[in-house]
């Protein structure tokens, strides 16, 4: 006679997340709300992404690419909710600057700066620009301000 098996129940073992899955994850959700024909249908996905953008930069605060993602997802929110709440569309879009700026201030050099950074600080600057009628280094004064107020808000610190 054989002995009876003993089946042992093994739950599958949850990675930690990390840095670089959190960022995965983050650009996963952008990817799928930008497949969204309907701004407003982009929000919880765009959400969903901002936290694990977030979480990532929490985590590796000196890998500069979650900012620029995270900024990124921040200006397509308020693009999202600027016809319907346009005070929460002017929240996101200060903190895309904030975080945008931060991202590029981290930088030890411009050649350092990852791609997205430097697009979303130009087309932050630029939209500084054109809505409250600045000088470039005025809008730059006003990005270095917008990082001050928002920032730990922003990255959800």
């Amino acid at each position: 006679m054989s002995e009876p098996k003993t089946i042992i129940d093994e739950k599958p073992t949850q990675q930690t997340p990390t840095a670089e899955s959190e960022l995965a994850f983050g650009r996963t959700h952008y990817e799928s709300a930008m497949d969204k024909q309907d701004p407003i249908a982009r929000r919880p996905e765009l959400e969903e992404a901002v936290g694990h953008f977030q979480a990532s930069i929490r985590m590796a605060p000196d890998s500069l690419e979650g900012y620029g993602w995270l900024a990124q997802t921040y200006r397509m929110l308020a693009a999202s909710t600027r016809a319907s709440d346009p005070d929460q569309a002017e929240f996101y879009t200060r903190f895309a600057c904030a975080v945008a700026w931060e991202g590029s201030s981290r930088s030890t050099s411009p050649a350092a700066t990852p791609i997205r950074v430097k697009q979303e600080v130009r087309t932050l600057i630029a939209w500084l620009r054109t809505t409250r009628h600045l000088s470039p280094e005025h809008a730059e004064e006003e990005m270095k301000t917008l990082r001050e107020q928002c920032l730990d808000v922003a990255i959800g610190g």
